[in-house]
């Protein structure tokens, strides 16, 4: 499309666009310039130059506005990759910008922390299986532990679930993991909807 009909300043914001928009292949890039060219065009046409200033100033510098999309992009290679640790690092890179999004990376941090816990439980059992259990306090000795309560405890509680801690812990984990993971896809999402 002609933008020979555009101030210096609608020209000058395509060409500062295109610059900060180098990191996205070269046709996302084209498109992205050529509808936001369009889109000056149009408002040119209908309404003059004064609403293609108005449209600069409703988007914000170029560069901040080519880096909405650049942000898009990256949440959508991170869910792409169905990977927890690239989808937790997007969500660390997004925590900068705001409560919402710190407040979401904090809790699935948590999420992730507790399940490498459960993990750890269940693989220790299986290599020291004596030192983990889950204990239960016998009638007059009230203990729930997840551990080693130690020989004054241990002689006054029974080991519930002994070597099936391992295989628990094991599924417990990865049901855990797939469902943390994706509540943190579904976050990413609704959060580009909302940059």
């Amino acid at each position: 499309m002609n933008d020979s009909k555009l101030s210096v300043a609608a020209r000058d914001y395509l060409a500062r666009l295109e610059k900060a928009l180098k990191p996205l292949p070269r046709e996302e890039r084209a498109d992205i310039v050529n509808e936001t060219r369009s889109h000056f065009c149009e408002r040119r046409a209908a309404e003059g130059d004064a609403a293609v200033e108005a449209a600069m100033a409703a988007m914000g510098k170029a560069d901040a506005y080519a880096r909405q999309f650049l942000r898009n992009r990256n949440i959508d290679r991170a869910v792409a990759s169905n990977s927890g640790l690239r989808m937790m690092s997007q969500s660390l890179r997004l925590a900068t910008t705001g409560l919402e999004a710190l407040f979401g990376f904090a809790l699935f941090a948590v999420q992730y922390l507790v399940i490498a816990v459960i993990l750890f439980v269940g693989v220790y059992k299986a290599i020291n299986p004596g030192s983990v259990g889950l204990w239960l306090g016998r009638p007059g000795f009230p203990l729930f532990f997840l551990g080693d309560p130690g020989p004054v405890a241990r002689a006054n509680a029974d080991e519930a679930l002994g070597f099936w801690l391992v295989p628990i812990c094991g599924f417990l984990a990865v049901g855990l993991y797939l469902g943390t993971t994706r509540l943190l896809k579904r976050f990413l999402l609704s959060f580009k909807a909302k940059i």
